[in-house]
C-alpha cells in the first residue's frame, strides 16, 4: 500500500476486501448448509456447525468445502478424509442436538 495511506484506510480497504469475499462465497456456503439440513436433518446452526468443524479438521476454507459438498450433487465425491470428517461433524451434530434426532433425513 502506498505510504500515504492512512491505517483507518487500510483498515476500511481490508474490510472491503473480506466483504466482496463474503459476498462472493455466501452462496455457495448457504447452499451447502441447507443440501447438510436436507440430507441429515440438521438445524441450520447444527449445518453451519458441521461445515466450521470439518473445515477445520481438514484445513479447507469453509467456502471450498461447500463447493465441494455441491458437487457431490453431480456425483463428484469428496476425498475420503473429508468424507471421514465430515460424517463424524454430523454425527456430533446429531448428539449435540435432540431435535436432528427427531427429524432424521428423508
Amino acid at each position: 500500500m502506498p505510504e500515504h495511506v492512512s491505517l483507518a484506510d487500510q483498515d476500511l480497504l481490508t474490510e472491503l476486501h473480506h466483504l466482496r469475499r463474503a459476498m462472493r462465497t455466501r452462496s455457495a456456503i448457504d447452499l451447502a448448509r441447507g443440501i447438510l439440513m436436507a440430507s441429515f436433518g440438521l438445524s441450520p446452526e447444527a449445518a453451519w456447525m458441521v461445515l466450521v468443524t470439518t473445515s477445520q479438521h481438514c484445513n479447507i476454507k469453509v467456502h471450498r468445502l461447500a463447493r465441494g459438498l455441491i458437487d457431490t450433487v453431480t456425483g463428484t465425491p469428496l476425498a475420503g478424509a473429508v468424507q471421514e470428517q465430515l460424517a463424524a461433524a454430523v454425527a456430533q451434530a446429531h448428539a449435540a442436538d435432540p431435535a436432528a434426532r427427531e427429524h432424521p433425513p428423508r
